[in-house]
């Protein structure tokens, strides 16, 4: 979504001075002042692709130009932003302005460089040039409100030292958010006797302050949705605007400009969607979680907006005038493609529903799936560095390879081995994290093979084994996780298995028990109270237990062991005390 407002500055001759915030020199010939003009030219930012109107940056005419010395106090004599006791905004014309100011040789000075609509909502942004910050009102934000678009840029500590030439670059603090319906989709409102005249907008995780001093967003973001109400959407019955895609038309839905995180910060947002009637009657109501969105780029989400069919494609545009983009995709034969691309991040659509053949990542791939249901075909990963993250799995997982990370997934099926974990090397990791596997009759959630050393952190199981470990040759460490069933593992010689702030209960078939064959350290975890540990019987190994206790608080104590069958060199400890056999 790039645009940017070209400045080229160069320094002549003489007139006030800058030494203090307001302080003017008495004489235009001092051989310390010099004149430095700065001159815009937008004639590189009108490259917008498939967005024509207000919103291609031909608006934005209103030019703040605030001057602070080093302090960051405003010199207001000789800044441009239009209050009493400063100079009059700039007014950008023919797509260039120009800017001139008298400054000190030898005096360091900031600058802040603000260009927006001079129609824009009043009160909705506003420029505070004392503050050097812009501030957004979001309850006076309107959906669809394309005066907003607004560009900035900030120079710190310009040093004058005579004739001299600088260029700055103006772009927007905004993420772009449109929405587009298919040219079917829209037709079939059409023909049902459907106007689609308003759109509004829900949004959460966005910032109210933009320090145009530094360029960074300020406190936290909003994390309560907000509102943005109704308002005519861009290709309204009156209009014929269009969202251009990937170089596909779509009708303008919705376009929506919010702060988010600072330069090179992608982050997700809700950015639910409502299409009106002109009376105000919804005709459609959908929710998009996790929109990924990024200052200066636009995230289009287009497809069937208004019919029944939940068919969507969100692309994030890294530039308005840069054909590159990242999509979030939901055609499984671009999916397939762009998963083949070494190192590259492929974003799935919400609602896309995919087969992929996982034998064809290629290494360093991370699949972010914000929440899509995926199917894996070919169920063998062997590529090492790949990330599936988000994503509902319908089917088994198998990873084969040295390092590899599995995050925040749902398995919604019914699985002999929800996830084997081959091959590996010593050296390498692997990682389950904030993955939940408790729907349906699960075998075995995690079994365990291979060398690499298994984190599981953050995860709910509920299987018949949780985990369990044979013929494998690593460490196992389990953090923050609820494992629901019977856990037993033999990880190997040398091996040990580490479970720190753990809940252990009941699985859907009745088990509670955990049998370790390997040295066993449990930290400050809760079972309940039908819960057993049973030291193996074939291997002389210590458990330690500390700092845990039975549900509902009381300290957990030798009832926990469960001697039966046991290895008569078998060792145990609750808080640094033997548990007696007896």
């Amino acid at each position: 979504m790039k645009k940017t407002l070209f400045l080229a500055v160069a320094a002549v001759t003489a007139l006030f001075s800058a030494c203090s915030s307001d302080e003017v020199a008495s004489s235009a010939n001092d051989s310390n002042v010099v004149n430095v003009a700065f001159n815009a030219n937008f004639d590189q930012v009108i490259k917008t692709r498939g967005v024509v109107g207000e919103s291609d940056g031909t608006a934005a005419t209103k030019l703040y130009v605030a001057v602070y010395n080093q302090d960051n106090q405003l010199i207001k004599a000789i800044s441009n932003i239009g209050v009493e006791g400063s100079q009059p905004t700039v007014t950008v014309s023919g797509k260039t302005a120009t800017v001139n100011f008298q400054l000190v040789k030898g005096q360091t000075y900031n600058f802040v460089f603000w260009a927006q609509n001079p129609n824009a909502t009043d009160g909705a942004v506003v420029f505070d040039p004392e503050a050097g910050k812009v501030n957004v009102d979001y309850s006076k934000i309107k959906a669809n409100d394309e005066t907003l678009d607004a560009f900035t840029a900030h120079v710190n500590d310009f040093t004058v030292t005579g004739a001299m030439s600088q260029n700055v670059t103006l772009y927007r603090p905004w993420a772009q958010v449109n929405y587009g319906a298919t040219q079917d989709d829209w037709d079939a409102a059409v023909a049902a006797g459907i106007t689609v005249a308003k759109s509004k907008v829900t949004v959460n995780n966005v910032y109210k302050t933009l320090n145009a001093l530094t360029g960074e967003v300020e406190g936290p973001a909003e994390t309560a949705d907000i509102a943005l109400a109704a308002n005519t959407i861009p290709a309204s019955a009156t209009t014929s605007r269009t969202l251009t895609v990937s170089g596909t038309n779509y009708k303008y839905i919705g376009l929506n400009y919010l702060l988010v995180g600072n330069e090179g910060q992608q982050s997700l947002i809700k950015a639910d969607l409502e299409i009106q009637k002109e009376s105000g009657e919804v005709i459609n109501t959908l929710a998009f979680s996790n929109v990924p969105v990024q200052r200066n780029y636009r995230t289009n989400i287009v497809g069937n907006l208004l019919t029944s069919q939940t068919q969507f494609s969100i692309t994030l545009d890294e530039n308005y005038d840069n054909e590159s983009n990242n999509e979030l995709l939901e055609d499984p034969v671009a999916i397939n493609s762009a998963i083949q691309t070494e190192g590259a991040t492929v974003n799935l659509s919400p609602v896309a529903t995919p087969t992929i053949n996982l034998s064809k990542v290629a290494e360093g791939v991370t699949i972010n799936g914000n929440g899509a249901k995926i199917t894996l075909d070919d169920k063998s990963i062997t590529k090492d560095n790949i990330t599936i993250e988000n994503c509902n799995i319908a089917n088994s997982i198998s990873i084969n390879t040295k390092n590899f990370t599995l995050k925040n997934c749902t398995f919604t099926g019914e699985y002999g081995d929800a996830v084997t974990i081959l091959g590996g090397a010593e050296d390498g990791v692997v990682t389950i994290e904030g993955c939940k596997i408790k729907e349906g009759n699960t075998f075995k959630a995690l079994h365990i093979f291979g060398k690499s050393k298994v984190v599981v952190k953050d995860c709910e199981i509920n299987a018949t084994y949780p985990f369990n470990c044979n013929g494998s040759n690593c460490d196992v460490e389990v953090v923050n996780s609820t494992l629901e069933g019977w856990t037993s593992y033999n990880c190997g010689n040398g091996h040990s298995v580490t479970f720190t702030n753990c809940k252990f209960g009941k699985s859907y078939s009745g088990y509670a028990y955990l049998r370790p064959y390997n040295n066993t350290r449990i930290e400050n975890c809760e079972f309940i109270s039908e819960f057993r540990v049973n030291p193996t019987n074939t291997n002389a190994i210590t458990v330690n237990v500390n700092n845990s206790t039975w549900t509902g608080g009381t300290a957990v104590d030798a009832a926990l062991i469960d001697w039966d069958d046991s290895h008569a060199d078998a060792k145990v400890y609750i808080n640094g005390v033997a548990v007696d056999r007896n």
